[in-house]
């Protein structure tokens, strides 16, 4: 929403939470370079890619189909020339101590493509002792509400 939607002139925080897992789909979907390893998705994170993209079994992101890797940076949040200054919006990304999942990967993916473009309002932080669903424990719920009413105000 931030990226691909322009919705940094309205909105005053961001709390991406356990990514977003869509950083760079690109590179998630096709595994053919080691060093990119911790972005790759599994079986069960392809196929909903694949999903996104109309497919319900054995899709291009399942098969690692290098002929769609177009429409996967297209859809990846952290490629192309998207929006990636936010001067009024606070981005505050947090992370599961305990997350294994690729989404940790993902979205320090966009982090780094935030970061690197110069936003002033960014944070990035890993919760203890939490999972992916960072809002599933006591410690990230509470950490999420600490922003927004640390964060949040009219613009």
């Amino acid at each position: 929403m931030l990226a691909q939607y322009g919705l940094g002139d309205i909105l005053s925080v961001v709390v991406p939470s356990g990514g977003p897992p869509m950083g760079r789909i690109d590179l998630g979907c096709l595994r053919d370079d080691p060093a990119n390893r911790p972005l790759w998705y599994s079986r069960g994170s392809a196929g909903t890619i694949d999903r996104g993209f109309g497919f319900s079994r054995n899709g291009p992101c399942a098969r690692g189909d290098t002929s769609f890797q177009a429409q996967f940076q297209e859809a990846s949040i952290a490629f192309g020339e998207w929006q990636y200054v936010y001067p009024h919006t606070m981005v505050w990304f947090l992370f599961g101590e305990n997350d294994r999942s690729n989404a940790v990967a993902q979205g320090k993916a966009f982090y780094e493509r935030v970061m690197q473009s110069g936003s002033p309002l960014v944070r990035a932080e890993t919760v203890p002792n939490t999972p992916h669903p960072v809002p599933s424990t006591r410690e990230g719920a509470e950490k999420i509400r600490d922003i927004m009413l640390a964060e949040c105000r009219l613009q």
